[in-house]
């Protein structure tokens, strides 16, 4: 919807998944300590997705997770080097020290989303997509033509510098409402939302069972509308909704995955998710708790 897809660009898309595995990267070794090849091989057992998210981590780890402020749990990300030259990771909150492997699920989990989601949405250089491109390329063209004992090789850089290039960044996420308490997931849905207006403008994609965190998403919604609507109202709505975490109706798309088909939760009229699917399951809760109350009157 938001990135359309034309014959004329070079799309190169780096996609950074997040699965609910993330939990468990704490735990791991990063690669820059890993002292004997056990611990390597422990890691190529990985499935390919976690190896790759547990990749992600240490490189964003390395980057910005020396003193990182991790908004949906207020607490502070750190790494230290000990005497034996091996990393250490901790968090702060309230002023005590724990080790980042010893912290709650919840903790663990929002940190690693907002540790990865900040580092490529505003660090990372996507043109790192275009050397990597450029390598496969050269690669495949020297196979292709070794095979036909052809050996005069033009570098394929010089032809993605003849093209027109688009650079993307996805960011998926498996279930981040994971193991944080309603308020949290507010935040972390604050934070996933503020992530599109940083420098690499990331497309941000994630499931979902959390009916706060669809509520959440209809407030910033309805935040843009009312400023669009009325400029006036800008700061007093933006002392409820951030500014950086309001939503617009055109950069949302929103679905239901059921009995095998997909479709659109976005009410036309409203321009916010349809209360239908934020409700249901309360609704049917209430329903059950009426007729156990009306139990009580009618013996």
């Amino acid at each position: 919807k938001n990135d359309k897809i034309s014959s004329s660009p070079l799309l190169l898309s780096k996609i950074v998944f997040l699965d609910e595995n993330r939990s468990i990267l704490p735990e791991i070794k990063p690669i820059n300590v890993i002292r004997d090849f056990s611990d390597l091989e422990g890691r190529s057992t990985l499935p390919l997705y976690t190896k790759e998210m547990l990749d992600n981590y240490d490189r964003a780890d390395d980057e910005v997770g020396k003193n990182f402020y991790v908004k949906t749990t207020d607490i502070v990300l750190l790494h230290e080097t000990n005497s034996f030259g091996s990393r250490e990771n901790y968090i702060i909150k309230n002023g005590h020290k724990v080790k980042f492997k010893n912290a709650s699920s919840g903790e663990k989990s929002s940190s690693i989303i907002e540790l990865i989601g900040y580092y490529f949405s505003q660090e990372y250089s996507l043109s790192e997509i275009i050397h990597k491109i450029d390598y496969l390329l050269f690669r495949f063209t020297f196979l292709q033509n070794k095979n036909k004992n052809i050996y005069n090789i033009e570098k394929p850089s010089k032809l993605l510098k003849t093209v027109k290039k688009k650079k993307l960044l996805t960011l998926l996420i498996e279930e981040p409402e994971s193991n944080l308490f309603p308020t949290n997931q507010r935040d972390l849905t604050y934070f996933l939302s503020s992530l599109r207006k940083m420098k690499n403008n990331p497309e941000v994609i994630f499931s979902t069972h959390s009916p706060y965190i669809l509520t959440v998403v209809n407030n910033l919604l309805y935040a843009d509308e009312l400023v669009n609507k009325n400029s006036k109202l800008k700061e007093k709505v933006d002392a409820v909704i951030p500014e950086e975490s309001q939503l617009s109706i055109d950069d949302l798309s929103a679905y239901v995955v059921e009995n095998g088909t997909v479709e659109s939760i976005i009410d036309k009229e409203t321009n916010l998710i349809n209360g239908e699917y934020i409700d249901k399951v309360s609704d049917e809760l209430m329903s059950d708790f009426d007729k156990l109350y009306e139990m009580k009157w009618n013996k």
